[in-house]
């Protein structure tokens, strides 16, 4: 275990006797069930300095990523309220808006579990709400970070933050640039063919060596006047990603033989949006929320050397317009009722195209323009008939109509009921039950409409204007234990029937496309434990862990056999454990994303891929005050990447398996430093 690990669970008791002395106060309740309010003094040893990093540490919650590229707003919120309200933007992460807070100007962070009084669940059964310091104040950071690789080239992000408030008026903007190597998949390790009986007729070395270059830029701003509020966001982002593939190969038949695949992504976008509040009356609350986006994507990709030269081009430019209204009835304490009504008109152009040995090849659906008009009704209503037991009962009704112009031309209308039903109940101060009933309609991905080819795997997926949403019923239930004042053990059950299952089907069996293969069952169960390890003998320590398992079933298209869904991973987790030394104004940590799996089915291939896990050790310091400094080694068990495919002569159904091939991406380990100066 590297040198910092070490340090972390050695620290001699004698040099933490102080921080035992300043041990961080329990969580109180706020006299409303469900509702936990950690203060500021609670996260006081961990020495935090963005509230990102305070939830972080509260026990039993997991933040949940904004979805940026789903249409509308109801897949775009997250679990995160700012002063008990949604950040008024889309395209923005969480992640962003929380590292734009500085720790020292949160008052508390408020964990929300069933519901509590003018809070908007967002259809979320746990969310935190982060509560600012009010008054006049300014902000101001800058963070740098660099990635040393082993190679010697470094990766470097610089970060600039600034706000700004008064009474009733702030502002707050971000700018930052990036450049560092894509971890997900780069690497180098062996390359194999094999015959189905396990003879080798080809192996080498294969390499993948890809870099992201970005800026990101944003802005945005609240004003109170009176009963009204209007806030504001601005957002801008350039980005580039290289990728570089190459295999160096022995042939039995062909002899040596070298491949190389390269790509250039190119992004541009942009978001502004704005949403105004208005008390109307000590009973109901207003508001309306207009958002518009925009992006634009290049890629251009090649692969030589194995086969005739493939060259492929694509472009896509999207857009989004949206229009939200609320009203909001709240007669009392113990109830609230929520009517809101949402436009949004959606279009996606692309343009493809590829060559083989300098040939046009001919994509179904390689160029078509998609436009949506789509509408949403929705009424919602929260009840607390008693102290304890909280009720959540909503409705949805969307309606939508898609039309395909180019290569296809198609025109469809969709309609669904999205109904949920959330329930709590606080059984004692420590344990609570959480159930839910819904049905959750997917989100169409609008590039599925269209072809695209991947020239690292040499498929091509060509485009279905067929495609419709899957459409699942959700049952799950929750049981929540907290424990040791800081430790919270939460266990969820959930079971999905699934209709329209969106994976891969085969067109005319010649191509793969994303379609819907008829019905199917998802279950996960899910644990999340938070344990203070004070009583267990070691002060200042924090072990978390995060771990879902799941099952599904699905009739594959191609053979009639019962197989799991496309990419779905029965295991993935995360682990942490961390030390606060208080004494020495540092944390130490060791976390890591443990190992998964996951397998795909195309016409003519299965797919799997492993990956080993990511692990990392690190020191948080804050040397002062204002400078905060992180040291790190990062991938330190090297994380190898694994992927096998079975390749069959033709359908797979009728064929023969005609090879097995196998390729290793390792990750060697890097090192990471960063350094957080406030003004």
């Amino acid at each position: 275990m590297p040198v910092l690990a070490v340090i972390m669970l050695a620290v001699p008791e004698s040099v933490l006797a102080h921080s035992e002395q300043a041990s961080s106060p329990p969580a109180t309740a706020e006299g409303v069930s469900g509702v936990m309010s950690y203060e500021a003094g609670f996260f006081a040893n961990a020495s935090p300095t963005t509230a990102l990093d305070m939830i972080a540490r509260v026990p039993g919650f997991t933040m949940i990523e904004t979805e940026e590229d789903v249409r509308g707003l109801s897949g775009a919120t997250g679990n995160v309220l700012i002063d008990g309200q949604l950040p008024a933007a889309k395209s923005v992460s969480l992640r962003n808006f929380l590292q734009r807070i500085p720790a020292d100007t949160v008052e508390r962070i408020d964990l929300i579990r069933g519901g509590a009084p003018g809070i908007d669940m967002q259809g979320q059964a746990v969310v935190v709400n982060v509560i600012r310091i009010g008054g006049a104040y300014s902000t101001a950071a800058m963070q740098a970070s660099a990635k040393v690789y082993p190679d010697a080239s470094v990766g470097t992000q610089v970060r600039f933050e600034a706000g700004r408030n008064w009474d009733d008026f702030s502002l707050q903007g971000a700018l930052s640039t990036r450049e560092e190597r894509i971890q997900s998949d780069g690497g180098e390790g062996p390359f194999s063919l094999r015959r189905p009986g396990g003879e080798i007729f080809e192996d080498g070395d294969f390499l993948a060596d890809n870099w992201n270059h970005e800026i990101e830029g944003s802005l945005s701003g609240e004003l109170t006047r009176g009963p009204g509020t209007l806030r504001v966001n601005a957002a801008l982002s350039l980005g580039k990603t290289e990728r570089n593939e190459s295999y160096e190969t022995i042939s039995t038949t062909a002899g040596p033989i070298r491949e190389v695949a390269e790509s250039d992504f190119e992004s541009d976008g942009g978001e502004i949006s704005a949403a105004y509040q208005r008390r109307l009356s000590d009973l109901w609350l207003s508001e309306v929320l207009l958002v518009q986006t925009y992006e634009r994507d290049v890629e251009v990709s090649g692969v030589s050397g194995r086969r005739a030269p493939e060259n492929n081009n694509e472009v896509a430019v999207a857009s989004e317009t949206i229009g939200r209204a609320t009203a909001v009835f709240e007669p009392s304490d113990t109830f609230r009722l929520e009517l809101t009504a949402e436009g949004a008109f959606n279009s996606l152009d692309v343009e493809s195209a590829r060559t083989s040995g300098g040939l046009p090849v001919v994509l179904p659906v390689a160029n078509v323009l998609i436009e949506e008009s789509r509408a949403e009704g929705a009424a919602l209503a929260s009840w607390s008939p008693r102290d304890g037991f909280d009720l959540e009962l909503s409705g949805r009704f969307e309606t939508s109509t898609i039309s395909l112009t180019g290569d296809a031309e198609q025109e469809k209308s969709l309609s669904f009921f999205k109904p949920r039903l959330l329930a709590s109940w606080q059984v004692r101060p420590d344990t609570q039950l959480r159930f839910r009933l819904e049905r959750e309609v997917g989100q169409l991905n609008f590039e599925d409409f269209a072809a695209s080819s991947d020239v690292s795997e040499g498929v091509v997926s060509a485009g279905n204007p067929d495609l419709e949403p899957e459409v699942a019923d959700v049952v799950e239930f929750t049981i929540e234990q907290r424990f040791w004042d800081r430790g919270a053990l939460v266990l969820t059950l959930r079971h999905d029937e699934v209709g329209d299952v969106v994976d891969l089907i085969p067109i005319n069996r010649l191509f793969d496309a994303p379609g819907n293969i008829g019905d199917g069952t998802r279950d996960a169960v899910t644990v999340s434990l938070t344990v203070p390890l004070e009583r267990l003998g070691l002060s200042g320590g924090l072990l978390r862990f995060n771990g879902t398992r799941r099952w599904s079933s699905v009739t594959d298209p191609v053979t009639g056999e019962d197989r799991r869904i496309s990419r779905e991973r029965p295991f993935e987790g995360t682990f942490l454990l961390s030390r606060d030394v208080p004494a020495w104004n540092s944390s130490f940590f060791l976390e890591g994303d443990l190992p998964y799996s996951e397998t795909s089915y195309r016409l003519r291939q299965v797919q799997r891929l492993d990956q080993s896990g990511w692990w990392k050790v690190y020191w948080e310091w804050r040397a002062r005050p204002d400078l905060a400094f992180r040291f790190q080694i990062d991938n330190f068990t090297s994380r190898e990447r694994t992927r096998t495919r079975t390749l069959f002569t033709g359908p797979r159904d009728k064929a023969d398996v005609s090879a097995i091939e196998s390729r290793s991406a390792t990750f060697d380990p890097f090192f990471f430093m960063r350094l957080r100066k406030t003004f």
